[in-house]
C-alpha cells in the first residue's frame, strides 16, 4: 500500500500544494512574529507580571505599617512599640527582597519569549546573569531573617542598596537591552529565512511581463536586510564594548527606540512578502 507521499498527483495539483506551501510558511513567520492568539491563556510573562504586582501591593503594605509603628514609636517610646516597630521594620525588609525576587524572574521571563535560535546572542549567557542577582538576593533574604536589632537592618539594608545601585540594575539593563537586539536578530533570521523560500519558488514562475515587478521586490527585500542587519552590528558593537558602568545609568533607550522601530519595520515587511504570491 503506497504512503502519501509516494502518491504522484497530476501536475496542476503539484502546484498548487507547493504555493499552498509557501503560504503556510509564510502563515507560520506571521504567527511567530505577532503578539495575538487564537486562544488567550496566561503566559508564563504575564504570570510573572501579576506575581510581581501582587508583590509590589504587599510591600506597599508592609511600607505603611512600618511608617505606622515607626511614628507611634517616636511618639510613645514604649519597649511595646520599640518591638512593634522593629517587628514592622524587618517585615518591610524582608518583603523588599521578594520585591526584587519577583523583578528579576519577570526579566527572565522577557527573555523567553523568544527562542534567540536565530540570535548570535545565547539566551543561557542572560539568564546566568539574571540568576546570579537572584542568587544575590536570595543569600540577602536568609541573613535578613535572622536578625535580631535594629541595627542590624540598618547595616543589612545599606548593603542591599548599594548592591542594587551597583550591580542588579545595571545587570537587569544590560540583559534586557542584549534581549532587545537579540529579538530584532531572531525575527530578522526568520524574515529572512521565509523571504529565501519565498524567493526560490517565486523566480521561475513569474511571468516575463511582472520581471521588473519582481526584481523591485527583490531589492525592497535586500534594503530592508541590508538596513536592519547594518543597526544590528552597530548595536551588538555597542553591547560588546560596553562594561557594567555603561548600565548604571540605565542606558536602555536607544536600544529600546531601535527595537520598536525594527519591529515596525518587520511588521511592514511581512506585506511586502506576500505581494509577490499574487503575481505567481
Amino acid at each position: 500500500m503506497p504512503t502519501i507521499s509516494s502518491i504522484d498527483y497530476p501536475e496542476y495539483i503539484q502546484r498548487v500544494n507547493h504555493k499552498w506551501s509557501i503560504i503556510l510558511i509564510l502563515i507560520a513567520f506571521l504567527l511567530l512574529t505577532s503578539h495575538f492568539s487564537f486562544i488567550h491563556s496566561i503566559s508564563p510573562l504575564e504570570q510573572a507580571q501579576m506575581d510581581y504586582s501582587f508583590q509590589l501591593t504587599k510591600l506597599s503594605d508592609a511600607h505603611q505599617k512600618f511608617i505606622t509603628s515607626k511614628a507611634t514609636y517616636q511618639t510613645y517610646k514604649t519597649a511595646l512599640a520599640k518591638n512593634e516597630a522593629f517587628s514592622k521594620t524587618k517585615d518591610y525588609f524582608l518583603q523588599t527582597h521578594k520585591v526584587y525576587l519577583s523583578y528579576l524572574f519577570l526579566v527572565e521571563e522577557r527573555t523567553n519569549i523568544f527562542d534567540w535560535s536565530l540570535s548570535t546572542f545565547k539566551k543561557n549567557d542572560a539568564h546566568t546573569q539574571i540568576e546570579k542577582e537572584a542568587e544575590y538576593i536570595k543569600t540577602s533574604l536568609e541573613k535578613a531573617q535572622n536578625i535580631q536589632t535594629l541595627e542590624e537592618i540598618q547595616f543589612n539594608s545599606s548593603l542591599l542598596e548599594d548592591h542594587i545601585n551597583q550591580a542588579l540594575i545595571p545587570t537587569v539593563a544590560k540583559t534586557l537591552s542584549t534581549a532587545d537586539v537579540a529579538q530584532v536578530e531572531d525575527s530578522l533570521g526568520s524574515f529572512n529565512l521565509t523571504s529565501q523560500k519565498i524567493d526560490t519558488y517565486a523566480k521561475d514562475k513569474i511571468k516575463d511581463s511582472d520581471r521588473t515587478l519582481y526584481q523591485n521586490w527583490q531589492s525592497e527585500v535586500e534594503n530592508i536586510k541590508n538596513q536592519l542587519t547594518l543597526q544590528i552590528a552597530d548595536y551588538k558593537k555597542t553591547l560588546g564594548a560596553a562594561n557594567i558602568n555603561y548600565f548604571s545609568n540605565t542606558n536602555q533607550s536607544p536600544i529600546k527606540t531601535f527595537k520598536q522601530n525594527s519591529q515596525k519595520t518587520l511588521d511592514g515587511a511581512k506585506n511586502i512578502l506576500y505581494e509577490i504570491l499574487n503575481f505567481i
